[in-house]
């Protein structure tokens, strides 16, 4: 119990792509029949019968791959890890490091292969996370695998579909406790799948940070819109004590101080936006939709709650543009 749940814990405090790496590389070395798995899901010829030696952030030219593999002393694979960066340097990881042959380079992200994946697709072992986990879920389900080792690939499981965001919402109540890693993966799904309803509007947003502390739990975004000097960094999350969803826009320097004395007014037909200035200078934007969206025992479906969050941020986004 304990166990898991702090897996679960790490992958809301560690979740860029850095960490995964540095996660699966630690797997790979905690854990033999891990790294077999790991490499054979991108390279089903590798030889295990010689010295395998996995290097994490190995430097050449102006290039870095997550993964160097070495066999028998000789450098002979690579493997790139995404999770959101579509910044893929295929080209650069084949000028950089020639001695490796054809095949003999992975790729894995958690978004839809791109057309440059698929240009590359002969050149390049290129799967997504989601892929692994199906892969790696298999395997946990052999009868004859040690219950040890199908523990740790739960584990390993388990970290790896949150950070990569694979994971199935569930019914959320502000007050049960239970829910309130839930409403955190929640906010990150929000951030991420928002991007395509705003780029219409100019604006674009990708997750910064996580952000909790006593009675506060959420996410920092960075914003970014024409109408602004340089991106603004507002808060999306859940403050316990008002049992609310909001969206926070603090006066700060480098966060959103280019809010400072602004007006902002609201649509009369809006119905899930409330705007609350605050004395300190902050900006909330509270979902109206609190109690009876999140409250003890209410009738809303994961998707809805959601598509309703979806639909607040957005909308609220676009308010603030509209603004500015």
């Amino acid at each position: 119990m304990y166990i898991d749940s702090f897996f679960s814990n790490m992958s809301i405090r560690f979740y860029k792509e850095n960490d995964l790496s540095d996660f699966v590389w630690t797997c790979c070395e905690a854990c033999e029949p891990f790294k077999r798995l790991f490499l054979t899901f991108f390279f089903e010829n590798l030889d295990f019968s010689t010295k395998i030696e996995m290097v994490r952030e190995y430097s050449k030219d102006d290039v870095r791959p997550d993964f160097v593999i070495f066999t028998g002393g000789q450098l002979s694979h690579l493997i790139e890890v995404k999770i959101l960066d579509q910044n893929d340097h295929f080209e650069n990881y084949i000028s950089a490091f020639p001695m490796i042959g054809e095949g003999n380079r992975g790729f894995i992200m958690n978004y839809s292969r791109t057309e440059e994946c698929r240009k590359f697709a002969d050149r390049y072992s290129i799967h997504t996370w989601e892929e692994f986990l199906e892969y790696l879920g298999l395997e946990m389900r052999r009868r004859d695998l040690d219950q040890e080792i199908v523990k740790f690939y739960g584990l390993a499981y388990s970290y790896i579909k949150n950070v990569c965001m694979y994971w199935e919402v569930v019914h959320m109540e502000i007050s049960n406790l239970e829910s309130l890693e839930a409403l955190n993966l929640t906010f990150r799904k929000v951030i991420k799948n928002s991007q395509d309803r705003l780029i219409k509007h100019n604006i674009e947003i990708e997750e910064y940070r996580f952000e909790a502390g006593f009675g506060f739990s959420g996410f920092y975004f960075k914003m970014g819109t024409p109408k602004l000097s340089y991106p603004i960094y507002p808060w999306l999350g859940i403050f316990y004590d008002k049992q609310a969803v909001c969206i926070c826009f603090e006066p700060k320097a480098g966060y959103c101080d280019q809010l400072v004395g602004r007006h902002f007014t609201i649509p009369e037909d809006e119905r899930l936006i409330l705007i609350e200035p605050r004395e300190d200078g902050q900006l909330w934007l509270t979902f109206t939709k609190n109690q009876e969206v999140f409250g003890k025992d209410n009738q809303y479906s994961a998707d809805q709650q959601y598509n309703l969050l979806l639909d607040f941020l957005c909308r609220s986004l676009v308010l603030v543009d509209d603004n500015l």
